[in-house]
């Protein structure tokens, strides 16, 4: 679940649950990166570059 941030702050940053519902952990991404799915540890993320062409981008544990 992305978290809200102040307008200053353009840091994408993610709260990762368990089944449970309890919080696992807490994920940041680089700028101008947004999170598209997530596995087991694996987190997948697009990144926008200046022509507006998109990469998907996979980051693991």
């Amino acid at each position: 679940m992305q978290r809200s941030t102040s307008v200053r702050d353009s840091t994408p940053t993610y709260d990762v649950f368990d089944r449970s519902g309890n919080l696992k952990e807490r994920v940041t991404l680089p700028l101008g990166r947004r999170m598209v799915g997530i596995g087991n540890g694996t987190l997948y993320a697009i990144a926008t570059d200046e022509d507006g062409l998109q990469y998907l981008e996979r980051y693991r544990r």
